[in-house]
């Protein structure tokens, strides 16, 4: 074999690796650009169902095949997004557990940055308010009835705090009045004892028990237009078997709940529901 003949195939020999080279090269980008894009698809598609955990975990691999500022600004993005839905979770959770003050601090911290989220938070902060005012008026208009002005005054203070509501103004004026002059016992008082221990010591009815709570309602409060005092389910606490009477309100396109009543169904003793400590006050 001559020399010329050898220069020819190392000349061969050495574009054929340079053409797999090129080729190998070409491969191994296609597959990284091809990665990269379905890792960034895919982040995106979490970011968009919520998924923000997910979403991070995924744009920071992608990173590892780019460096890129606007994956790191959809990281930011998708960290923000992750704090504003815990957010609005647990203003859910305060607001279904009738908690209206946590709920609408919660809703508050809410951002724009999620259009759907932020317009929820905004409808659910007036709804929060609704029921608030409703239930504090009850509840206001109860321990006024009883001369219990200081819880009086704890339940309009929580109103004026949230809202500029008339009828509040009209229910500070005779507290203000009758504040000082009153003593925390009174007539009513005994009068609403009287209604709630007859009967005592014998089994009730569904309608008896929901019939006592009507009694102690409206012996403790001044009317309130759509008031609703219904039976709603049976309970056991503690080995006693209840009735369980709801009593709410109808606010305009919703129902806010003014309290639970439980009604022993043995002795017809009635308790009301503290929902924040999770036991039964008795009603005396």
């Amino acid at each position: 074999m001559n020399k010329k003949n050898i220069n020819k195939k190392i000349i061969y020999c050495t574009v054929a690796i340079g053409v797999i080279g090129i080729i190998s090269a070409g491969i191994y980008r296609h597959h990284k650009i091809k990665t990269y894009n379905m890792l960034l698809n895919e982040a995106n598609n979490n970011l968009k169902s919520y998924k923000y955990d997910e979403a991070i975990i995924l744009f920071k691999e992608a990173m590892k095949y780019k460096k890129d500022l606007g994956i790191k600004n959809s990281i930011n993005l998708a960290e923000k997004l992750k704090i504003n839905k815990k957010s609005y979770e647990n203003a859910l959770s305060f607001m279904k557990e009738e908690r209206y003050l946590d709920a609408i601090d919660n809703f508050k911290k809410v951002s724009n940055i999620d259009k759907n989220l932020y317009k929820d938070s905004q409808k659910n902060i007036e709804e929060c308010k609704k029921s608030l005012v409703g239930k504090n008026i009850m509840l206001s208009k109860e321990s006024m009835s009883n001369n219990d002005y200081s819880e009086d005054n704890k339940y309009i203070t929580d109103i004026t705090n949230i809202d500029n509501n008339k009828e509040v103004k009209q229910l500070q004026k005779p507290m203000n009045k009758k504040i000082k002059s009153y003593p925390q016992k009174s007539e009513n008082i005994e009068k609403k004892s009287q209604i709630i221990n007859r009967n005592i010591n014998k089994p009730v009815s569904k309608q008896q028990a929901e019939d006592k709570i009507k009694n102690y309602i409206k012996s403790t409060s001044q009317e309130i237009p759509n008031l609703k005092v219904e039976y709603d389910h049976d309970d056991t606490k503690s080995g006693r078997k209840y009735f369980v009477i709801h009593v709410y309100c109808i606010v305009d396109d919703h129902t806010a709940t003014m309290g639970w009543y439980y009604v022993n169904e043995q002795d017809g003793k009635c308790s009301k529901w503290d929902l924040a400590e999770d036991k039964l006050v008795p009603l005396t």
